[in-house]
């Protein structure tokens, strides 16, 4: 009989991010280095008098990119790029290294990445050898940036190429943003390690944002040092080194449990699901459920505040991404507790507030199967046949390809569905859906999976079908 076998983890990754479960999307410009660096100083000014076009263009592009209005940013910038580029004042020039990198910044948000990392090339090839500290910040984020890229174009060992770079050049340096800079470029080295499952070197990685910015009060820093930790766990947790991942997860909580900040306290719900997760391998359920419903009442709050959500859409969205795992987890241990009302409680509350989320589609259809595999077990035939069949259509509507493990899911939901179709003396139906099984998936070579075909075909052959 299919079990709830898995807890779903939660990990920052892939890039400066959330990776759920844990696919980590990083949010270029939430953690705060990409603030499109508008400093009108007293030379911006005077410039601006004699260039008052320059002014217009490169504060609207300014406006735009710090309200997060991607495609209307790009147009000012590239103007004042095209007109002011070869204007050989040395604030012009400072102003032309921002608008580039911000340029590729956004391109990168917009997921064009090629041309990012053209654009980011053309900002180190032009202003690497400038001594201007504002110019130096702009070719440093055009390095952390073209890292990200290749990284999502899943070139990671050129992106951990760019990093190392980038951490060469500006390593030792004392300026805040450039800091900042460094610390996203050890982080993200750390997820691309992570991704080629160099593990060790990831930690180490990781371990480098902690140790060299984690005194440091700048609040974009300290997010990265939030998901230095949070990365480090889940690599642990990859070398099944459960009690230093939650050491590691027990260390965001130290650090960030009493912050305002909307970003660090999403953190702290995050590590307290990864901390219910290692609990559980340690088989240390009963604090694994408790700290399990701390993540889900502060997730809860998060997802309540609707300030925050006017201001970071996407980021409250990914924080319901992690409200719905921990809901989903939640389930999982009360079923292996025995506490079936409430597991069906916790799956139900995912249904109702995700079932029409395509981002988290493939939690909602874990919701139905768990509660088929109990309406199984307990005898439950017509539910359990409804449920898987749920399962199944809400599976077959994810909108990418499907993991092997959620394949995997599919193939029980059916061999289960059939077999309860069988158990209610509904031979044609259950057939049909042994055959859809087989057909579906007669060609995977996955063991499980073929496990299943083996046995979907055996009942076909007693049915005589």
């Amino acid at each position: 009989m299919s079990k709830s076998r898995r807890f779903l983890g939660v990990c920052l990754g892939l890039c400066v991010g959330y990776a759920l479960p844990w696919n980590g999307e990083r949010d270029l410009g939430s953690y705060g280095f990409h603030t499109a660096m508008a400093r009108q100083l007293s030379d911006d000014e005077k410039l601006f008098k004699q260039f008052p076009k320059a002014g217009t263009l490169f504060n609207q592009g300014c406006q735009f990119f710090d309200h997060q209005q991607w495609q209307k940013a790009l147009p000012p910038f590239d103007e004042f790029v095209h007109q002011f580029s070869g204007v050989q004042d040395p604030v012009m020039q400072k102003l032309v290294a921002q608008a580039l990198s911000n340029k590729g910044f956004i391109l990168s948000k917009l997921e064009r990445y090629d041309e990012a990392i053209v654009i980011d090339d053309d900002v180190v090839h032009r202003f690497s050898s400038s001594q201007n500290n504002l110019i130096q910040e702009a070719v440093a984020q055009a390095l952390v940036n073209k890292g990200f890229s290749l990284n999502r174009l899943d070139r990671p060992e050129e992106a951990i190429a760019v990093y190392n770079n980038a951490i060469h050049q500006f390593g030792v340096s004392q300026d805040p943003v450039i800091q900042g800079q460094i610390s996203e470029a050890f982080l993200n080295k750390g997820d691309a390690l992570k991704k080629l499952s160099r593990y060790e070197e990831a930690i180490a990685a990781y371990d480098e944002v902690v140790n060299r910015f984690g005194a440091l009060q700048n609040l974009a820093v300290q997010r990265n040092v939030g998901m230095a930790l949070l990365n480090k766990g889940v690599s642990l947790v990859n070398l099944h080194r459960y009690e230093e991942a939650l050491a590691a997860n027990n260390e965001v909580l130290r650090r960030f449990s009493g912050s305002q900040d909307k970003a660090l306290l999403r953190m702290v719900a995050t590590a307290l699901v990864n901390k219910s997760i290692n609990l559980g391998y340690l088989h240390r359920d009963d604090e694994a459920a408790a700290v399990n419903n701390e993540a889900i009442r502060l997730l809860k709050d998060i997802q309540s505040n609707k300030d925050f959500y006017t201001m970071h859409k996407d980021f409250y969205s990914r924080s319901g991404k992690e409200l719905a795992q921990a809901l989903l987890n939640k389930g999982i241990m009360m079923d292996k507790f025995h506490r079936n009302t409430e597991a069906f409680e916790a799956w139900d509350e995912l249904i109702r507030l995700f079932r029409g989320d395509p981002t988290v589609r493939g939690d909602v259809a874990l919701a139905f199967f768990f509660e088929g595999n109990i309406f199984y077990r307990t005898h439950r035939l017509e539910q359990a046949v409804a449920f898987y069949n749920e399962a199944v259509r809400m599976f077959d509507d994810i909108p990418h390809t499907l993991s092997l493990d959620q394949k995997e899911d599919v193939v029980e939901a059916l061999f289960f569905g059939a077999q309860a179709l069988q158990a209610s003396n509904r031979p044609i139906e259950a057939a049909l859906v042994y055959k859809q099984l087989v057909l579906r998936f007669g060609n995977q070579q996955g063991g499980t999976i073929r496990q299943y075909i083996t046995k979907a075909r055996a009942e076909l052959a007693k049915l005589q079908y």
